[in-house]
């Protein structure tokens, strides 16, 4: 059984640039072209970047390591995407001078609401279509996540997003897709990430360690 933890709410995230890792392989043919054979078989990996911590931060942060027990364990990350406009005003609003209309009612505001998928996709799908303005909006380059696993946006059609990697699993009409909040579930890449920093008062610096997806579940 994956026991799977999730990082301390307190501590912020700073950086995350993760990509995908790509293994190719090939030979030369007799025509002298090197042929490339490609299996997609891509995961996530990558630097995870904490600002300086308080000593507080710091003690949620060893607890989260003693837990993690080093690689034995799963974590969840809930990454920054700057790609899903969180700037953009939610709720009933009023006029640009604070004014309402004459029986006290606002403008409709736009829903907060994570978007849906509107149309059955299948598992190896890299096209998804989603609905209200955070799936029409969201940016090239965003993430969201949707069954578990983390993808992002390469092309958005007014809500018909092309991503990476395909999809690792079907998502049905109606599902929920994450973009306020996307994730990933990561091991660390060796036993000793990021705990050597913490267990020596480094953490007035910033930290990084690395991670690698995890596919099982």
């Amino acid at each position: 059984m994956v026991i799977i933890l999730d990082f301390p709410a307190s501590v912020p995230i700073r950086h995350a640039p993760l990509w995908l890792s790509v293994a190719t392989a090939g030979m030369r043919g007799l025509d002298g072209e090197r042929q490339v054979l490609f299996t997609e078989n891509r995961y996530w990996i990558g630097d995870v970047t904490l600002p300086p911590l308080t000593r507080v931060q710091a003690m949620a942060c060893l607890a989260l390591s003693d837990e993690l027990r080093g690689r034995a364990r799963v974590l969840r990350l809930h990454l920054p995407n700057p790609g899903a406009n969180p700037d953009v005003g939610m709720g009933p609003v009023t006029f640009s001078d604070g004014a309402r209309f004459d029986d006290g009612a606002l403008f409709a505001g736009l829903s907060d609401a994570d978007p849906v998928v509107v149309e059955d996709a299948a598992a190896g799908a890299s096209f998804v279509r989603l609905d209200n303005w955070r799936g029409r909006s969201l940016m090239v380059g965003a993430w969201f996540s949707a069954g578990g696993f983390l993808y992002r946006v390469s092309r958005n059609d007014d809500g018909w997003l092309r991503f990476n990697p395909p999809l690792r699993a079907p998502l049905a009409s109606g599902e929920t897709v994450r973009v306020r909040a996307p994730y990933v579930l990561v091991r660390l890449t060796d036993d000793t990430q990021f705990r050597n920093r913490l267990q020596y008062g480094l953490y007035t610096e910033e930290i990084t360690f690395q991670v690698e997806e995890v596919l099982k579940r």
